[in-house]
């Protein structure tokens, strides 16, 4: 029978739920049916632990540190592989609401409400007829398999639906004028003629080098010689401001 101060445990002390027992060192340890589990001692039979003491204190402060500030789950479970705190739950996120570096991050940051979605958005149409369009690369390619293979750079035109979010992904050669105009008709062929498309002035295109900005620069020559024979299909390039992808809506 479990004594406490020389006089048994009452039946609703929440110790007794634990099946206590005190190893060889004089430490309070958790009983389990974990005993033919191949885990650690320490794991099986963790050490209990009042939550109101100095000293659980500082292990909880370990814990957390160990965990890089992680929340209150990160850390209790942390815990629980070498110790049982008793309403040790509320311990640790007593602690970390005390944390000078986390009360740091959750300070409210200032929220810009969004403005209202465009009309390519939420007016039901056919697949690709509103189009985004972005750049991803460069890509090698290699010419042929085997020895004197040349590479070359190219780049990957994504092109996503504003209604239905699809994606449709086109493999451009090089970053000229033309090669954009031969993906754009494969994607037309296949898709369907777009009605308008929106795309970032050249600023915000991933991965793109010099030459590849220089093309979708809203001021060079090529990108005007590429919106006039879009505009011939009847489709309208709409471009968003510059540092500003989310314009486009996707």
């Amino acid at each position: 029978m479990f004594t406490f101060k020389n006089a048994p445990l009452p039946n609703s002390n929440p110790l007794l739920k634990l099946t206590p027992y005190i190893d060889g060192d004089g430490l309070l340890r958790v009983g389990s049916r974990l005993d033919n589990a191949a885990i650690d001692y320490e794991c099986k039979h963790s050490l209990l632990l009042p939550k109101d003491s100095p000293i659980t204190s500082l292990i909880i402060h370990d814990a957390h540190l160990k965990m890089l500030h992680g929340g209150t789950q990160l850390t209790l479970s942390c815990l629980r592989t070498k110790y049982w705190i008793m309403n040790g739950r509320p311990a640790v996120r007593s602690h970390i609401l005390k944390c000078i570096r986390c009360t740091r991050y959750r300070e409210l940051r200032a929220k810009q409400l969004m403005g209202q979605l465009s009309c390519a958005r939420v007016i039901m149409a056919r697949p690709f007829t509103n189009s985004g369009l972005d750049y991803a690369g460069p890509f090698s390619l290699k010419t042929w398999k085997g020895r004197a293979a040349r590479t070359y750079k190219s780049y990957i035109a994504i092109f996503v639906c504003m209604a239905t979010s699809a994606v449709h992904i086109e493999l451009v050669t090089d970053y000229s004028s033309s090669a954009f105009i031969a993906a754009f008709k494969r994607f037309t062929g296949r898709r369907g003629i777009c009605s308008t498309l929106y795309s970032d002035c050249g600023t915000n295109f991933v991965g793109a080098n010099a030459e590849l900005r220089r093309l979708f620069d809203s001021t060079s020559s090529e990108l005007k010689e590429i919106a006039a024979l879009i505009l011939n299909n009847g489709t309208e390039w709409k471009f968003n401001p510059p540092a500003a992808p989310h314009f486009g809506g996707k």
